[in-house]
């Protein structure tokens, strides 16, 4: 995905994914079924996955009011810097918890944090790379 070119796109971007993550996050809500509630969480992967996403994309959108005076570059440099180190620290360092869905979150949360430097940021694949290793 190509890059923002300004502050309000990039917001505009990252609410965007925001919304559609909690479309997904509700779907499997309502794959609940009452009789039989252990099935949907047998399947609860996808919902990790938006539960990571929607965490990591609502902090951001709070940078946006601490930071209203900011540069999109200024943005994205704290944005990456932040994320890569999430991303870095969870591959680093997995939770070990004796609790495998706490495992799982912490594991989902690293890779939101990959997800949103390639799908909202736009610094996937060889950009990535190059940027883990500049830093």
């Amino acid at each position: 995905m190509a890059k923002a070119k300004t502050v309000e796109q990039l917001r505009e971007r990252i609410e965007g994914a925001l919304a559609s993550e909690k479309e997904t996050l509700q779907g499997w809500v309502n794959s609940i079924n009452p009789i039989n509630p252990l099935h949907a969480f047998s399947w609860s992967g996808d919902a990790f996955q938006a539960a990571a996403r929607i965490s990591l994309l609502t902090g951001m959108l709070g940078c946006f009011d601490d930071d209203s005076d900011k540069t999109l570059s200024e943005i994205e440099q704290y944005f990456k810097a932040t994320l890569i180190e999430m991303a870095w620290r969870g591959a680093e360092f997995p939770s070990h918890s004796t609790s495998p869905t706490a495992n799982l979150a912490e594991q989902e949360t690293a890779r939101a944090a990959v997800w949103v430097l390639d799908h909202i940021l736009g610094f996937g694949g060889y950009h990535l790379r190059e940027l883990i290793r500049r830093q």
